[in-house]
């Protein structure tokens, strides 16, 4: 019985979703705390207290940029109770608005441009890249990655922008190609909530995004789906491999001359 295309393209858009979250969210830390040294722009500091004191500082400021960029729900983030400012606990869109109003980095010709400059390999440009990507994933539906060439196209776009901003554990993208989802359960969970918070927005928004929010809620179906199958299939496998554990142990406790002989014969 073949898989139903539906659920593949369900895991093609959960694996593409996983890189952005693991890979693209730390390469964008990177660049925001500028591990690299750039010369080019100042990063923001490491010390999560004193980025909560500059986020602050530009809520408080009307004029800044970031207060024509961002919503309520993001300045909480920014600037939580607790008096410290995580960057894990951003997403991209978060970061990139970070990184174009408050650190200033842009592609040549600004962020109003529609494709890049021939030969643009700033730290900007790969940002525009990064964000575009996200918006065609988010925006779209899992029919944005509808097959393998699909897939393994996103893929090598992924590559080529982790390469240009020079991130360190690349085989850890490489294994999220065809490794177990069972352990990524929880990550996956969360992208169900982000949807459900992305058709929020848009719902308060005064445009009409009603195509927007269709698609959204059929991919958010659809990975709700997924993750249940996951979800049963990891549940199976450590049923199975509970009961192989106790049958061990049954073994173990029997006398040896109560074991079966073909056992006995590999204990010698």
């Amino acid at each position: 019985m073949s898989t139903p295309l539906y659920i593949l393209q369900s895991e093609y858009w959960v694996r593409i979703n996983l890189a952005l979250e693991y890979c693209i969210k730390k390469v964008l830390i990177d660049v925001l705390h500028n591990v690299h040294k750039d010369t080019s722009y100042t990063g923001l500091p490491t010390c999560p207290k004193q980025l909560h004191q500059i986020f602050v500082q530009c809520k408080q400021n009307k004029k800044h940029k970031l207060n024509k960029v961002l919503k309520k729900e993001q300045w909480e983030i920014l600037c939580p109770q607790n008096g410290s400012s995580n960057p894990k606990d951003w997403d991209i869109t978060l970061l990139i608005a970070i990184l174009r109003s408050l650190v200033g980095l842009q592609p040549a010709g600004g962020w109003k441009i529609k494709s890049l400059q021939p030969n643009d390999q700033s730290i900007g440009a790969f940002l525009f890249l990064i964000r575009n990507l996200r918006n065609e994933l988010m925006h779209g539906s899992v029919s944005a990655v509808p097959n393998l060439q699909a897939f393994k196209q996103l893929r090598a776009r992924m590559e080529n922008i982790l390469l240009g901003l020079k991130y360190k554990n690349l085989q850890r993208f490489y294994d999220l190609e065809s490794c177990s989802l069972d352990k990524h359960v929880l990550v996956i969970s969360r992208m169900v909530t982000n949807l459900d918070q992305e058709v929020d927005l848009l719902r308060n928004e005064a445009s009409d995004s009603s195509n927007a929010i269709k698609k959204i809620e059929q991919t958010n179906q659809w990975i709700k789906t997924y993750l249940k199958q996951l979800s049963s299939a990891k549940a199976d496998k450590t049923d199975v491999e509970v009961k192989q554990t106790n049958k061990k142990d049954r073994h173990q406790q029997l006398p040896q001359e109560a074991l079966p002989s073909f056992i006995m014969y590999e204990k010698l």
